[in-house]
């Protein structure tokens, strides 16, 4: 191991490990396991590079007695470590039954153009995993796992990127995957599982990028998205307490493409507080309360996803429809009750259309309009046809001389095929 100009070298008898704590002045390499016993910091300018297999452990120091451990890993240089697939380099708790919360965690305040790249490493029993607050941060094939508080923060980049990339987040107190950052944030086949808090929760960002990632079960929403623009593309949001995904703050516009969302405890996705976003292609299936909901004057766009088997309502939109801006197009849903139920005091006209495809007996639809006394108003029916079906169905709904809000139900769906219908309004 190349010497380190600042700091103190010890090889402890306990633990017959080198010991290490200060400041890392000049380039150095780690090509065995260290103890550190103390905050330690690479400094700018300075690249520190840790070799496949080595294990840096840190032991609890609670000098305040808050039940957290001291102990922090600082880069404020550049850190390379070179693990492989089965030599791991792993930073873990030295305690004989270590906990959450047993030491810091690792802080990234690099602001030079120089990019940090993480092989094959594990950040384990920290207090707060990984806290990104810097330039150019790559973190490949990973597992950041039962920290006391978050799992990853991505704080600031400035303007810069951070990419994760085959990263599990999984069983930390808090959050799983925090993003807060102008900059531009890339992750691919990132699991984020059975963390405390939301899985992952974005926040202020319009750069960030998710590929083939995963959030399951998770103590609260799959993803929370709070004044953010992210999108994500073939992700799995699977078996959380709370919505698979909730979307609030009306600078948020969101885009979902090609996901599933399905099985969470309350909603499929939460659209409220004037959000927008997209969402297509996606599968919205079994979820405890509804498929959709959509309140507080939101207009997500919902295009060509397969939305049934939630609650007893697949979509439900709570505020008066503004013109030409909700479109549930190529859509099929269907459910043993009403597939989409919206208020209608302001629309004129609402279109059925899309094609039932017959398969083996008959093809159902239904389309009725229902005013607050649950009065049926407008009812159109295609039961027990035997064959192929297109349909594009126009129903007039003048409100001008109705006292009381009108509701629509809806309920397009096919005995025996499920496929090719679609719902859309207009006003």
């Amino acid at each position: 191991m190349k010497k380190l100009c600042a700091g103190v070298f010890l090889f402890l008898m306990v633990t017959s490990l080198c010991a290490f704590s200060g400041h890392i002045t000049a380039n150095a390499t780690w090509s065995e396991d260290i103890l550190i016993t103390g905050d330690t910091w690479i400094d700018e300018g300075v690249t520190l590079t840790i070799n496949a297999g080595v294990t840096v452990s840190l032991p609890k120091v609670d000098a305040n007695a808050d039940d957290i451990g001291d102990i922090d890993f600082i880069i404020n240089g550049r850190l390379l470590t070179q693990g492989t697939p089965d030599n791991k380099v792993i930073f873990t708790s030295l305690e004989d039954d270590p906990q959450p919360d047993d030491w810091g965690g690792i802080d990234y305040l690099h602001v030079l153009s120089q990019n940090s790249n993480l092989q094959y490493t594990d950040v384990l029993f920290a207090h707060q995993g990984i806290h990104i607050n810097g330039k150019l941060f790559t973190l490949n094939n990973g597992i950041i796992q039962e920290c006391g508080d978050y799992g990853i923060r991505v704080e600031n980049s400035f303007g810069e990127s951070t990419s994760l990339n085959n990263v599990t987040v999984f069983e930390n107190n808090t959050y799983g995957l925090k993003v807060e950052t102008s900059g531009i944030v890339n992750g691919t086949a990132v699991l984020v599982s059975s963390n405390g808090s939301h899985g992952f929760w974005l926040s202020g960002t319009s750069n960030a990028t998710f590929t083939n990632c995963r959030s399951v079960s998770n103590d609260g929403n799959g993803i929370y998205i709070v004044s953010a623009s992210p999108s994500f593309s073939n992700t799995f949001i699977n078996s959380n307490t709370a919505s698979g995904v909730e979307i609030e703050g009306a600078s948020s516009n969101p885009v979902f493409d090609n996901c599933s969302v399905e099985y969470n405890d309350e909603n499929g996705f939460l659209f409220q507080d004037g959000c927008t976003g997209t969402v297509e292609y996606t599968n919205i299936i079994g979820n405890s309360e509804f498929g959709i909901l959509v309140s507080d004057n939101s207009l997500p766009t919902i295009n060509y996803c397969n939305i049934f088997d939630n609650c007893s309502v697949n979509v439900v939109i709570t505020e008066e429809i503004p013109s030409n801006q909700l479109y549930l197009n190529n859509t099929p849903g269907y459910s043993p009750y009403y597939t989409i139920l919206f208020p209608v005091n302001k629309v004129n006209q609402i279109n059925v259309s899309g094609y039932a495809n017959h398969d083996n007996s008959s093809d159902d639809y239904t389309f009725i309009v229902y005013d607050s006394n649950s009065n049926s108003l407008y009812n159109y029916s295609n039961i027990n046809s035997s064959y192929d079906t297109n349909f594009n169905l126009w129903a007039d709904v003048t409100t001008a001389s109705t006292s009381h809000q009108l509701r629509a139900y809806l309920s397009v769906y096919s005995v025996y095929s499920y496929w090719g219908k679609s719902i859309s309004n207009k006003v």
